[in-house]
C-alpha cells in the first residue's frame, strides 16, 4: 500500500479485517515496562503489552504490518494522527474486535 492510501478509514478497516480473518496473528502480554508492544515480521504477529494504551499500541503495530518499508518516525506520526482524529465508533469497533480473539 503507497503512502497516498494512507487513510484513518482505511487502517480502520483493515485492522479490523485482520482482527476477524486473522485473530492468531494477535497476543496481549506483559513485555518489558518500557516495550508497549512488537511485531515480528517473519511470523507476521503481534504482541501488545496489557501495561500500556492497548489502542494505540494495536495501531502502531499494525501500522508496521500495513507499511513494513516506513521508518519508525512515520510510523509514530501516523499512529498519532489515527488516535487524534479516530472516533469513538471506530475505536470501540476495533477494541471490540481485539477483545473477542482473547
Amino acid at each position: 500500500m503507497s503512502t497516498a492510501e494512507f487513510t484513518i478509514h482505511s487502517v480502520v478497516c483493515r485492522t479490523h479485517r485482520l482482527l476477524r480473518d486473522r485473530p492468531e496473528m494477535f497476543a496481549v502480554d506483559k513485555l518489558h515496562i518500557k516495550v508497549a508492544g512488537l511485531y515480528y515480521t517473519e511470523s507476521k504477529r503481534i504482541v501488545v503489552s496489557y501495561r500500556h494504551d492497548i489502542l494505540s499500541v494495536l495501531f502502531h503495530e499494525v501500522l508496521h504490518h500495513f507499511y513494513p518499508n516506513w521508518p519508525e518516525t512515520r510510523i509514530l506520526a501516523a499512529e498519532k494522527f489515527i488516535m487524534d482524529h479516530i472516533s469513538r465508533r471506530s475505536a470501540i469497533k476495533i477494541l471490540k474486535a481485539f477483545v473477542s480473539i482473547l
